[in-house]
């Protein structure tokens, strides 16, 4: 199974660790963040692992290659010139991901599910639901307030994204946690250059009656 992490971001809010590092290369307890989301990948059979790169892209090569000498296969997608965002990222590495469903995470977090079988559970979703994306969330006071949420019917239907919880009737807001699993078919949803999977493509395919699921978890979650 293959899986895109993202990891071309500028680390502006982490200044100045990050005028040294590419923030998913930031040492956390001695481990470069990116390392962490990967005992998840490899739980539900993550073999291929694509990183996109744009500050500092010298150094996740050089986390590419280590990967790949562990075993992991690794490609990287370079972005030059302005960032892509989360939608650009996954459109410029789409020949590395398309033809079969792909995980999407952010390698910028630290996330420690309570359900040591949370990963399998949200694979067998997204594959029993023939959806479009399905989205990890979890609980969290601050949605709708401080967080953007994921809105979701009682089924666990995603029905959009953002602050207002007014804007989406009879629903509950979740916190997207970073992970979420993509059908190919999201390449027809997702412009060329610049733009953000969650309120582009996801929010487009939504509108033409995609079905979009979330998988509601308990984690404990630290953004950097």
């Amino acid at each position: 199974m293959k899986a895109m992490m993202l990891t071309a971001g500028l680390g502006t809010r982490l200044r100045p660790v990050t005028e040294h590092y590419a923030k998913p290369a930031v040492p956390f307890f001695g481990v470069p963040l990116l390392y962490y989301p990967l005992s998840l990948l490899e739980s539900i059979g993550v073999n291929e692992l694509v990183l996109n790169s744009h500050y500092k892209p010298e150094q996740i090569d050089e986390h590419a290659r280590k990967l790949t000498a562990m075993g992991l296969k690794t490609n990287v997608s370079h972005e030059a010139g302005e960032p892509l965002g989360s939608g650009g990222g996954i459109w410029k590495a789409k020949k590395y991901l398309e033809g079969e469903d792909f995980v999407v995470c952010n390698g910028d977090e630290v996330i420690l599910p309570h359900d040591p079988l949370v990963m399998t559970k949200f694979l067998n979703e997204h594959r029993s639901s023939k959806a479009l994306a399905t989205i990890l969330v979890m609980r969290h006071p601050l949605v709708g307030t401080q967080f953007g949420g994921v809105w979701c019917a009682a089924n666990g239907d995603v029905r959009g994204f953002g602050k207002d919880p007014k804007a989406f009737a009879d629903t509950a807001g979740f916190h997207y946690i970073g992970l979420l699993l993509l059908n190919p078919r999201i390449f027809e949803y997702l412009p060329e250059g610049e733009s953000n999977i969650l309120y582009d493509a996801i929010t487009a395919a939504i509108a033409k009656g995609e079905t979009v699921r979330s998988v509601v978890s308990d984690f404990t979650w630290f953004e950097t």
